[in-house]
């Protein structure tokens, strides 16, 4: 965690997520998908206090992410297998609202393929 010796805050983390779907125009087709994947990355931040009810924390963070889907019909199916490193970089604006913060974050994400933007809002409850 960030103090007056550590300039950064530092978060690591990990998500693993499987996949089971039948259903809409998959189960019209008699098709099935499933499949897993595994994320993991690192992230640093730097908070800089604006005011009292109002922050910005510039970060930037790499992952890794692996895993596989499969989409079948019970005889044949087809799969593929994604492993790619991306990054991201951007800027949290986080708003006090009684003892909690609302954060906006508009970010540039960057992979090997292509690069993206978006804005992720979330609220933290501490």
């Amino acid at each position: 965690k960030q103090d007056r010796n550590i300039p950064l805050s530092v978060s690591i983390g990990a998500s693993y997520q499987r996949t089971t779907d039948t259903g809409g125009l998959l189960e019209e087709q008699n098709l099935e998908l499933k499949g897993s994947h595994f994320s993991g990355g690192i992230n640093l931040a730097h908070n800089i206090d604006v005011s009292k009810s109002f922050r910005l924390l510039p970060f930037g963070s790499i992952s890794y992410t692996s895993g596989k889907a499969i989409i079948s019909d019970g005889i044949d199916e087809i799969s593929q297998t994604n492993d790619y490193v991306s990054g991201r970089i951007g800027i949290i604006g986080a708003i006090k609202v009684n003892s909690h913060y609302f954060n906006i974050a508009p970010a540039l994400v960057l992979n090997k393929d292509d690069t993206g933007f978006g804005v992720f809002v979330s609220y933290n409850i501490q």
